[in-house]
Parts: structure tokens; C-alpha cells; sequence
């Protein structure tokens, strides 16, 4: 009797298209029939309806398994990532998952609902996402305050809104600034001058992709004096560095080369880090060693300096040499009559009836000729020596031949690093270039080429995950300190 009744309800199951629903709980056993079987005789013997109410009754002790949610973060930003102290910003993450939390001390919290901050300092804010399946992700994203904040609202190479003046303000400030970006992207900022900085800022760019800084193929892009500089998400792209050529020699030596020396940034001193940024189509240029003629007058030409070029002999009067050529930013005073240049600045050249030897040129300076005296001036680093007897170039720099001046060198095709710290974190480095300028002419010597991306004085440089390609220096080595990339020499 029983197992005809048995029978009865599982055929009305597959009448009804719910066999399955019914074998497919957990406990497959006869109960769950029995539990059909009441209710298709609650119901009056309406089969559908009974087999569905024996399937309700039986759901407690046979629901399926919950949905899984696995945990993912689509993003977690801040309204403000940099703002002046004591102003209020917000959080917002979006995310899957069935809980998550923001330290410290934030708590729970919800996708989508944006949460108020006011951090008094630097602060790394910490999302945690759990989901059902034993799955957790994480982010981080850092909101920091600063005294001043200056957003740069105009991509001119001067002016109000541009970044030169931005620089102008912290250069004045006591206290640390930070330098923002309110521009359409993708910006490019075209300069006319080389960029300064001498204090305690912090550019935070938009993006490599979305904020260029291009010195057009004419000028460096940024001068770093001293202080501190922190730049973020920026390319840096066509800077020139070229050194000064050297003057012309009037019957006398012909003055030298002067270094090119960071066709980007030249660091001189301070602390620097930049971080998530890129530099490409930079150029490191040496002077090239200056002409001579074969007049009476023996006056000889200025060494080429850090910053333009050297000065030509007279060709009127007796005993004039040229000028040294100027220091550019590094400051130092050009070379006269024979004397030596200052920082950065070409050696004076020699006069004859003055009796003058050629002045020695400053730091990335050429050295001046020889006038009524015979002596060359000897380079600074990176300067080639002037003409006359008894050539000192440069380190780096070319060698005179008698009345032939030598070449500058080409040092960094994207950065010099003379002094102070330097981090370098996440960044990449494409078709950088250091070119060695030309002597007078044979057989004096060029200036040489090193580190087609860095060129870095002392070993105060951290590196951390950076990319190369297609960078260039002529006299590049094979060692993991001297090649086409990276120079790296004790100062």
C-alpha cells in the first residue's frame, strides 16, 4: 500500500516538472515524499498545489547555498589627496564584498558613501574588503596637508596661474608647499626659461600621461639650487642642456668647450625625489672647442660656460681677449683678460700685450686661450682646454692642440646629479641622449659622452624600479655603473 502511495506522488512529481526539485534537497530520503504526500491531501488532491506545498515544508532543512561574493575594490580615492591644514576632505571606495572597514579609525563602511576627514598630517588610509569565500582585498590611498597649496591654473611659461610663479611662492615660504594642477588634460607646459627651485615643495602632477613639461628643444627644464623638491606623476620631455662654445681665437689659442650637463634637471644641491615619472627626448650637449684665424693680433678667445658661449679675441685691438662665456644659473662671474672664470663661467682669454695666459674656466666650464702668453686655460669639469701649450682639460673634457681649443663634454642626457640626495621610484627613461661636443679641430679632442639617461657625481642615489630605452652616450662602458643609461662616478 505504501509503495504504491510512493509511486502515485512521484509520478504526479514528474507530471508537475518538479521531480527533480524534490530529489535535489539535501536529504534525499522517502521523508521528503511523505512530506509531499501531505500536502498533496491537504490540498484537496490538487496534485500542483500539494507537491508544491510538500516542497515549502520541506525548504527549512533543505535551502540552498547562499550566493558567493568574492571581494574586489574598483577604487578607493580622496576627494582632495592634498590640501591646506585643517580643511576637511572625504573618502570614497566602491567595492563588492559583505564587509569593509578604512583605518584608522574610520570603521565600516559602505560602497559608494563617501566619509568626511580632516588628517592634521600626512595620513595612509587603509581599506580592507572581506568576502564570503574566505577572499580579502586591500588599497591604500595618502592625504597630505600642507601650510600653503598652489594650483596652477594656467599652462604658460610665466605669469600668474603658471608654474614658474607657483615656484616663485615657495621660494619665498617659510614652511613646506605644495604645488597642484587644475589644467584640461592632456597639458603641456611650454617653457621659455629654465625652472627653479630652491626650497621646501612638492609637485603632485596629474599623471605622466596627462602633464608634460618641455624645455621645446632650447633650454633645460628645471635647476634644482637646493632645499627639497618632491615631483610626482610628471613627464619631463625635450630639455636641452648645451654648454657654450668657446670664443674665437684671434691669432691666439681658441677658448674651450663648456660642459652640457642635464638636459632635464641639474641637481646642484638639496634632497630630491621623484617618483611615478618620466623623462624623454632629453639632450646633454658639450660645447663645441672655439674657431681661430690667423691674425697678428694674438688675442685669444673665452672658454664656452655652463651657460652660454665664450667670447671672441678682439679684432681691432691689441692685447683684448675674449670674455668667458656666462654660468647660467650656477652664478659665477666670467673669465676676463686671462683671469679665471667663477662657477659655471668660461676662462677669460689671453691678450698679447697684456701678457696674459688663457684663464682657467669654472665648474662645467671651458677654459680660455692663449694670448701673448703661451699657456692654455685649463677646463673645469666637463670644459675642454683652450688653445696654447701645456693643455689641463676638464675631467670629461677635451684636449687642445695647440692653438685648437677642445670640446665640452655631454653628462646626462636627462639628469646631472652633483650634490645632495636623490630618489628615483618608478621611473622610466626613453631617448635621452649625451653628446660630446667637437674640438676646433683634429688633432684635439672632443669632449666625452656619458650616462645617456643620469650622470651622477657620488653614490647618494637611490634607484627603485626604473625603465630604460633607446637612451645614447657615445662613450658609454659595459659596467653596471657606466653604460649608455647610468654614470655613476665618486665625486
Amino acid at each position: 500500500m505504501q509503495d504504491a502511495f510512493y509511486e502515485k506522488a512521484d509520478a504526479v512529481a514528474q507530471k508537475y516538472s518538479v521531480r527533480d526539485r524534490i530529489f535535489s534537497m539535501r536529504n534525499k530520503s522517502r521523508v521528503l515524499i511523505i512530506v509531499a504526500q501531505v500536502g498533496w491531501l491537504a490540498c484537496g488532491g490538487d496534485a500542483k498545489q500539494g507537491v508544491d506545498a510538500g516542497v515549502d515544508a520541506a525548504k527549512p532543512d533543505a535551502a540552498p547555498d547562499a550566493a558567493v561574493v568574492h571581494a574586489a575594490i574598483d577604487k578607493f580615492v580622496a576627494l582632495e589627496p592634498v590640501l591646506v591644514s585643517g580643511s576637511q576632505t572625504a573618502l570614497t571606495a566602491t567595492f563588492t564584498g559583505v564587509t569593509a572597514t578604512i583605518e584608522p579609525a574610520l570603521g565600516a563602511v559602505q560602497s559608494g558613501v563617501p566619509i568626511a576627514v580632516q588628517p592634521t598630517i600626512a595620513t595612509t588610509y587603509t581599506l580592507t574588503v572581506q568576502g564570503n569565500d574566505g577572499s580579502m582585498a586591500t588599497a591604500t590611498t595618502t592625504i597630505r596637508p600642507f601650510p600653503t597649496v598652489v594650483t596652477v591654473s594656467r599652462n604658460t611659461s610665466s605669469g600668474p596661474g603658471s608654474l614658474a610663479t607657483a615656484l616663485a611662492v615657495a621660494d619665498v615660504s617659510q614652511q613646506p608647499v605644495a604645488i597642484k594642477f587644475a589644467l584640461p588634460t592632456p597639458a603641456t607646459i611650454a617653457l621659455d626659461a629654465t625652472l627653479t627651485s630652491n626650497s621646501n615643495v612638492v609637485v603632485f602632477g596629474p599623471g605622466v600621461d596627462q602633464l608634460t613639461i618641455s624645455g621645446q628643444d632650447q633650454r633645460r627644464i628645471w635647476f634644482v639650487r637646493g632645499g627639497s623638491l618632491e615631483i610626482a606623476d610628471v613627464r619631463f620631455a625635450h630639455g636641452k642642456a648645451k654648454g657654450g662654445d668657446g670664443g674665437l681665437g684671434v691669432g691666439g689659442g681658441s677658448g674651450g668647450g663648456g660642459a652640457g650637463l642635464g638636459g632635464a634637471m641639474f641637481i646642484n644641491a638639496g634632497t630630491v625625489e621623484l617618483r611615478n615619472v618620466a623623462f624623454n627626448d632629453n639632450v646633454a650637449q658639450g660645447g663645441n672647442g672655439g674657431a681661430s684665424n690667423g691674425s697678428g693680433l694674438t688675442n685669444g678667445g673665452g672658454g664656452g660656460g655652463f651657460g652660454g658661449n665664450g667670447g671672441g679675441g678682439s679684432t681691432t685691438t691689441l692685447g683684448a681677449g675674449g670674455i668667458g662665456g656666462s654660468s647660467g644659473e650656477l652664478g659665477g662671474t666670467p673669465g676676463t683678460a686671462g683671469g679665471p672664470g667663477g662657477e659655471g663661467a668660461g676662462g677669460g682669454g689671453g691678450g698679447a700685450g697684456q701678457q696674459q695666459n688663457g684663464g682657467a674656466g669654472g665648474f662645467g666650464a671651458g677654459g680660455g686661450g692663449a694670448g701673448g702668453f703661451p699657456g692654455a686655460g685649463a677646463g673645469g669639469f666637463g670644459g675642454g682646454s683652450g688653445g696654447g701649450v701645456n693643455p689641463v682639460p676638464g675631467l670629461f673634457g677635451g684636449n687642445s692642440s695647440g692653438s685648437k681649443a677642445g670640446g665640452g663634454a655631454g653628462l646626462g642626457g636627462a639628469i646631472f646629479f652633483r650634490a645632495g640626495s636623490l630618489r628615483l621610484i618608478k621611473a622610466s627613461f626613453s631617448n635621452n641622449s649625451a653628446l660630446a661636443g667637437a674640438p676646433t679641430n683634429t688633432p684635439a679632442t672632443p669632449g666625452s659622452a656619458k650616462g645617456g639617461a643620469i650622470f651622477a657625481l657620488g653614490t647618494t642615489v637611490f634607484q627603485m624600479d626604473l625603465t630604460f630605452a633607446g637612451n645614447v652616450a657615445a662613450n658609454a662602458g659595459t659596467a653596471t655603473d657606466d653604460n649608455a643609461d647610468i654614470f655613476l662616478t665618486a665625486p
